[in-house]
């Protein structure tokens, strides 16, 4: 025990020579307070000066829902739908406006699927200026929709009164044929008409 006595004991002093007071750091603000109030005026008198010199922006939106085979069924999936109006239908409205302006188009117009829906949403962010510009092109694009849906609708309402004719042939020559034997074949073929 007489040796651990006789050891000098490690006392470490930290040094504290790189810290600032807090007196220090109020002298310091109060000496330099000019400084300091010049900056904050230029930072507020520059952030006042955009707000009041920027245009206003807004998000005009369009929507659109697509037509329906059913319930649970869509004419043309959503995918499908954005696809052409991003690679087709828009590339158009610009090369339109290019043609009469020789300028690009000022902004541009987004396309989303809202999930679990039919719904089509058109988005561009624009200025007051723009409004009418952007409602001409969200209204082109909608009639190219409504035109394409339409289309899909003629075509799928063919292809029913086709089948249903196709039916009714083979429902009368089974009726035909059925007169005196088993009704089975010709209440299938009647509720497979029902169905369509």
């Amino acid at each position: 025990m007489a040796e651990r006595n006789n050891q000098p004991i490690n006392t470490y002093q930290p040094d504290y020579s790189d810290e600032i007071s807090l007196v220090d750091l109020a002298a310091t603000f109060i000496r330099r307070r000019r400084v300091f109030y010049a900056v904050f005026l230029l930072c507020t008198l520059g952030g006042l000066a955009y707000a009041l010199l920027t245009p206003e922006k807004f998000d005009y939106v369009s929507l659109v829902q697509l037509a329906e085979k059913d319930s649970k069924t869509l004419i043309q999936t959503p995918e499908t739908v954005i696809a052409t109006l991003e690679a087709r239908w828009l590339p158009e409205q610009q090369m339109l406006y290019y043609a009469e302006n020789e300028s690009k188009l000022p902004f541009n117009v987004s396309f989303q699927n809202t999930k679990d829906t039919a719904l089509i949403r058109f988005t561009t962010g624009t200025t007051a200026k723009q409004k009418q510009l952007v409602e001409k092109v969200h209204a082109a694009l909608i009639a190219k929709l409504n035109q394409h849906q339409e289309n899909l609708i003629r075509i799928e309402e063919a292809r029913i009164n086709a089948q249903i004719k196709s039916l009714s042939t083979v429902i009368d020559s089974m009726a035909e044929k059925t007169a005196d034997g088993d009704g089975s074949a010709l209440s299938a073929a009647i509720q497979k008409k029902i169905r369509t």
